[in-house]
């Protein structure tokens, strides 16, 4: 199964990047993420996308802008970090 963790909007239609400049092109472009949803739902529907093999995650890094892939959460090369967000009580 293929996860993608995108810089989307719930809804899937708006790429946005708070850290580019608002005219600058996202990859995918919104109709070529259309498709991909499509293409998603016709593989759940025809029970497909339960016999695929294996497991990677594709992500967006805000402000780097670069689509990356891996096969563990976190990925290797990354830090663990004491900050958190807590509502106050």
């Amino acid at each position: 199964m293929n996860v993608i963790i995108g810089p989307w909007n719930h809804g899937g239609d708006i790429p946005y990047d708070p850290l580019h400049d608002p005219g600058e092109t996202i990859l995918p472009t919104t109709p070529t993420q259309q498709a991909n949803d499509i293409h998603f739902a016709d593989a759940c529907f025809s029970g497909q996308a339960g016999h695929e093999q294996g497991k990677v995650l594709h992500y967006y890094t805000l402000g780097e802008g670069a689509w990356k892939s891996t096969r563990s959460w976190p990925p290797r090369a990354s830090a663990v970090d004491g900050t958190w967000l807590v509502a106050p009580v």
